[in-house]
């Protein structure tokens, strides 16, 4: 599934897949260039969930360490 979507992942680009085989729904997000988040929910999400959007878009900011480096750069000036 990542292999068919790289394209469309880009930093700060949550995408939504839905399988109906399967009836779950997958979160995907890239961290780096080759490091993405994918959550699994058990059934039909919207893309529109904005606690959702919210979580995975901090938790990528977390993970890439954003606020630190941000606080060092201020603080060498």
């Amino acid at each position: 599934m990542i292999s068919d979507i790289t394209h469309d992942l880009s930093v700060d680009k949550i995408i939504y897949k839905f399988s109906t085989q399967e009836q779950c729904t997958y979160v995907l997000s890239t961290i780096e260039q080759n490091i993405y988040l994918v959550i699994l929910f058990e059934n039909k999400k919207s893309e529109k969930d904005s606690f959702i959007n919210h979580f995975v878009m901090e938790l990528c900011q977390n993970l890439r360490c954003e606020k630190v480096f941000a606080s060092l750069k201020n603080q060498a000036k």
